[in-house]
């Protein structure tokens, strides 16, 4: 029996030294975050983000006419927001901004610092 206990013992100190916490402290917190903005003089919407500090992105988004009228809604807005996030990654980058209409441009604005956008445009 004490051969049994001490076995056992002896399985859990090997246990115990091979299973504890991870070492180095806490998990950082991240954050993200788009601004959705509808133009109603151009009937587009621009999605503006920032993808790290010193990049700024302004994605011009054109709408189908269904749409158009569903984002004057929150749950419209929110469904074609939806719709927008899950196609970013298809939109095409602008060369030459003086392309774009200069309503959309100025919504648009500038980043922190004054930084200019990569404009982008996304189709329906």
């Amino acid at each position: 029996m004490k051969t049994i206990g001490a076995f056992v013992c002896v399985i859990a100190l090997c246990y115990a030294a091979t299973t504890h916490r991870p070492h180095g402290g806490h998990d950082h917190n991240e954050q993200d975050s788009a601004t959705f903005q509808y133009v109603g003089s151009t009937q587009h919407l621009l999605v503006q983000w920032y993808p790290d500090k010193s990049t700024y992105n302004c994605y011009i988004v054109s709408l189908t006419d269904v749409e158009k009228a569903q984002v004057h809604t929150d749950a419209g807005m929110r469904a074609v927001e939806i719709r927008v996030l899950g196609q970013l990654s298809q939109a095409a980058l602008v060369h030459d901004a003086s392309t774009l209409n200069s309503h959309d441009v100025h919504a648009c604005g500038h980043g922190k610092n004054h930084t200019t956008p990569a404009y982008y445009i996304l189709s329906v």
